[in-house]
């Protein structure tokens, strides 16, 4: 009796782990992802700088109907958002409506991580501990 209840919580265990790892992983962004998100980012803002002749915000983006990632993008002010444990950041230069610089890289800790800007070029990179 004593050797199937330890057999219960072993499996029980097991399977915890198997879901939480499965969690984990799906939650992960791959590298095509990423790069998904930015151009898609960049495509955005080119559209509503040429509406609007200004460079708009991160929740503009969010709100427009093409941002297909709207569905789990948290928006925690007017030019930061996380998406899948990554922080996608939109920076104006001050006084500046011509400009602006984007970075998504890893909420914590190290991961790929994409930065661009109003050109539209995009570069990739791994952090280093």
């Amino acid at each position: 009796m004593v050797q199937r209840a330890l057999f219960a919580v072993v499996l029980a265990g097991g399977v915890f782990a198997a879901v939480s790892v499965a969690t984990a992983r799906q939650e992960v962004m791959t590298p095509q992802e990423g790069l998904a998100l930015v151009r898609q980012v960049n495509t955005i803002l080119g559209r509503l700088y040429v509406r609007n002749n200004a460079q708009m915000t991160l929740g503009d983006v969010v709100m427009d109907d093409t941002f297909t990632r709207a569905q789990g993008f948290e928006l925690a002010n007017a030019n930061t958002g996380t998406y899948k444990r990554y922080r996608l950041t939109v920076t104006h230069i001050t006084g500046d409506k011509e400009s602006y610089q984007l970075s998504l890289v890893p909420f914590t800790g190290c991961g790929p991580s994409w930065f661009s800007n109003e050109t539209g070029l995009i570069f990739a990179g791994n952090c280093i501990q």
